[in-house]
C-alpha cells in the first residue's frame, strides 16, 4: 500500500524515491553537461567537401614499384620506393583507418586528381624540388586503377587526372654552345581548380566501412618499370625523385556531435 509522507503534497514523490536513471552522483553536482556516453547523434550525418588523399614516393635512381595506396593510415610506416621509411602524417593521407572509411563516415568521389613534384626535402639549389621531365613523362604515362571492394571503377593513366592546382613550371633554358639545356617542368596539367578527373552520374559512392584502394602500376607499361633519374644531372636538371599525392575529391559525410 502507497503511504504518502506526513507534510508532502499529495501524489508529489520525494527525491530518494526517484527512479535509479534520474539520480545524479556526487561528482555530476554543478555539471549539468556531464554525459558518460558517445556524443554522436545515431542517425545523422554532415556533409563537408573534403578529398581522401595518400601518397606515391619514389626516390631518385630507383626503379617505379607498383603500390597500392590508402593500404596504410596516419601513423602507419612509409616503406617504398627507395625513400627512408616513414610515420605518415597529415602531410600524406587524412586515412584514419587502412583500406576503409572509420564507421559512420562515407564518402562520394566526384573527381580524381594527381598532384606531383620532386621528392620532399631535395636541396639541390639548381632546381629545388622540381620534377625532372622524364620522370613526369614517365609518371603521366602510369597506369592508375581505382577499385571499391575489390570492383574496378576506373582504369586510366595518370595523364588523364590533372591536379587542379599547385605549382607549374615549364620551359628550357639555353647554357653556354654545345653544353645543352636546362630543362624545368612542374605540376599535373594547368594549375585550375577545376582541372580535374570530374566523374558521371555523381561519383563514385564509398560506404561505411567498405574497403577502397588505388593501385599506382609502373609495370604494365610500354617497355615496364621505369627507373627514376639519377642525381646526376640529365638535360642539365638533376634528378630528384618523385613525391606524388592522389586526391579523391568529393564529399565527406561524416558523424555529427
Amino acid at each position: 500500500m502507497h503511504t504518502e509522507l506526513a507534510g508532502t503534497p499529495k501524489g508529489w514523490n520525494p527525491s530518494w524515491r526517484r527512479a535509479p536513471h534520474d539520480r545524479i552522483e556526487a561528482y555530476e553536482v554543478g555539471r549539468p553537461k556531464h554525459r558518460t556516453t558517445n556524443p554522436i547523434f545515431a542517425g545523422y550525418l554532415e556533409g563537408i567537401t573534403q578529398a581522401l588523399y595518400d601518397i606515391y614516393f619514389v626516390a631518385v635512381a630507383t626503379a617505379a614499384p607498383k603500390l597500392t595506396l590508402f593500404s596504410v593510415q596516419l601513423g602507419g610506416q612509409y616503406n617504398s620506393g627507395g625513400v627512408a621509411a616513414f610515420s605518415k602524417s597529415f602531410d600524406h593521407t587524412n586515412l584514419a583507418q587502412a583500406g576503409m572509411l572509420e564507421a559512420p563516415n562515407k564518402h562520394i568521389v566526384r573527381a580524381i586528381s594527381v598532384y606531383a613534384e620532386g621528392v620532399q626535402g631535395t636541396t639541390n639549389a639548381n632546381n629545388g624540388e622540381l620534377l625532372h621531365p622524364i620522370d613526369a613523362s614517365n609518371l603521366l604515362t602510369t597506369y592508375l586503377q581505382l577499385l571499391v571492394n575489390r570492383k574496378p571503377y576506373q582504369d586510366t593513366i595518370i595523364g588523364r587526372l590533372p591536379a587542379g592546382g599547385g605549382l607549374f613550371i615549364s620551359g628550357t633554358n639555353a647554357t653556354t654552345a654545345g653544353a645543352g639545356q636546362a630543362l624545368q617542368a612542374g605540376g599535373n596539367g594547368w594549375p585550375v581548380r577545376d582541372n580535374t578527373y570530374s566523374l558521371a552520374y555523381g561519383g563514385i559512392p564509398i560506404e561505411q566501412q567498405q574497403n577502397f584502394q588505388v593501385i599506382i602500376d609502373p609495370t604494365i607499361s610500354n617497355g615496364g618499370a621505369f627507373t627514376t633519374v639519377t642525381a646526376a644531372a640529365v638535360n642539365g636538371q638533376f634528378g630528384t625523385g618523385i613525391s606524388a599525392w592522389v586526391f579523391l575529391d568529393g564529399t565527406l559525410f561524416r558523424a555529427v556531435q
